[in-house]
């Protein structure tokens, strides 16, 4: 099994969430801006969210595996660029 496409980022609360069993991944030092046409970015690096790196369970993986059918990025052959 792969990534899957969720359409959108996850929104997860942070309370409940054990951090300790993540992989940490910071922000860009000094962070770039995202188009050229600005030349610099408005956070500062000390104040981006960091990423989390995560595994799945094999448990998991098979409650994915049960019940992949149910969802329409699964289900579809969508034809779209990897990044808009």
């Amino acid at each position: 099994m792969g990534r899957l496409k969720t359409g959108t980022p996850a929104r997860l609360e942070t309370k409940t969430i054990d951090f300790s069993k993540t992989i940490a991944h910071k922000g860009d030092n000094p962070p770039l801006p995202f188009s050229f046409l600005n030349k610099h970015v408005w956070i500062k690096p000390e104040e981006q969210l960091n990423c989390h790196l995560t595994m799945t369970t094999p448990e998991l993986a098979d409650i994915v595996r049960r019940n992949a059918h149910l969802s329409r990025h699964v289900s579809q052959d969508a034809r779209s660029p990897r990044y808009c």
